[in-house]
C-alpha cells in the first residue's frame, strides 16, 4: 500500500525551502491547460521521479556512512553531505511538481531500501566505491544527458527552472564523483579491477536493456533525435521511450563509455 510523502508547514517548511533554495512559484504550472492523457502521463512520470530521488537520498546517506567508516579524506565527507542535501532538494522539487499537477506525491514501497547481502558483506571502502561507480558514475552521467536534452527543449517556465536546478546539481555530482572514483580505485589492487567492471556493468545493464528494446522498434532511418522533437512532452519535462533511448545511446558513446574506458571499468568481454 502506497504511503504519501508528507511535508511539514510553518517554521520547518520555511527552513527546508530556504536551506534548499526552492525559490520557484509552482502555482504558475496550470494543469488545466494540459490535455488529460498527457496530464496523467506527467503525474505518473514525476511521481516516479519522486520515488527515484527518495531512493537517491538513501543511497547517498549510505555513501556518507561508508566513507566515514572507511576513514576517507575530510573533503569526501563534505562532498557526501552535499550530495545528500541535493537529493533531498530533488525530492522536494519533484514532489512540488506532482502537487502542482493535482496529485499527491507518494513514498516508494517499501520506504526502506533493501540492500543485497553481497553488497552488505563488503568492507566500507568497497561499498563506498561500489556506490560511487554505480550512482555517481553511471547513473548521474546518464541523468545529466537526459536532463540536458530536456532542458534545451523545454519552454515552460516552472519545469525549466526545476530542470536547471537539478542539472546543476547532477553535473557537480558526476564531475566530483568521477574524481572520487579515480582516487578510490588507486586504493585497491589491480587484480580487483574485474570486480569494479562488474559493478559498472550491473549499473549500466538496465539502461542498456531498456534502450535496446526501444531502439529495436524504431526504423533505422529514424534513429536520430530530429525524428522525435516532442515539444509537447518537453514542456512538461517528459521523454518518450524512443527519444530517451537515443539520448542514452549518445550519452553512452560520447561521454560514459570513454570515462569508464579511461578508468579500466568498461567490460569488453
Amino acid at each position: 500500500m502506497s504511503r504519501p510523502l508528507e511535508r511539514s508547514d510553518g517554521a520547518l517548511r520555511s527552513f527546508c525551502e530556504s536551506r534548499l533554495a526552492l525559490e520557484i512559484d509552482f502555482s504558475e504550472l496550470d494543469p488545466g491547460a494540459v490535455p488529460v492523457d498527457l496530464l496523467q502521463q506527467a503525474r505518473r512520470i514525476w511521481q516516479q521521479r519522486v520515488q527515484t530521488e527518495f531512493r537517491s537520498i538513501q543511497i547517498m546517506t549510505r555513501f556518507l556512512a561508508d566513507v566515514l567508516a572507511a576513514g576517507d579524506m575530510l573533503d569526501v565527507y563534505a562532498l557526501a553531505v552535499d550530495f545528500v542535501q541535493d537529493e533531498i532538494k530533488h525530492v522536494a522539487l519533484c514532489s512540488s511538481i506532482v502537487e502542482a499537477l493535482g496529485a499527491r506525491p507518494l513514498l516508494p514501497e517499501p520506504p526502506e531500501i533493501e540492500e543485497k547481502p553481497r553488497f552488505l558483506r563488503l568492507r566500507a571502502a568497497e561499498r563506498a566505491l561500489s556506490i560511487a561507480i554505480a550512482m555517481l558514475g553511471v547513473n548521474e552521467t546518464l541523468s545529466v544527458g537526459y536532463i540536458r536534452d530536456l532542458r534545451e527543449r523545454c519552454d515552460d517556465r516552472v519545469i525549466r527552472r526545476v530542470l536547471d536546478a537539478t542539472l546543476a546539481d547532477e553535473e557537480t555530482h558526476q564531475g566530483l564523483g568521477w574524481e572520487y572514483i579515480g582516487r578510490s580505485l588507486d586504493r585497491f589492487p589491480i587484480a580487483s579491477l574485474p570486480d569494479w567492471r562488474r559493478v559498472a556493468a550491473e549499473a549500466l545493464d538496465p539502461h542498456r536493456i531498456q534502450s535496446d528494446r526501444a531502439l529495436a522498434a524504431i526504423p533505422v532511418d529514424q534513429r536520430h533525435l530530429d525524428a522525435f522533437p516532442e515539444s509537447n512532452l518537453a514542456a512538461l519535462g517528459l521523454l518518450s521511450e524512443q527519444r530517451q533511448a537515443l539520448v542514452f545511446r549518445n550519452t553512452l558513446n560520447d561521454v560514459l563509455a570513454p570515462r569508464l574506458r579511461k578508468l579500466g571499468l568498461l567490460d569488453i568481454s
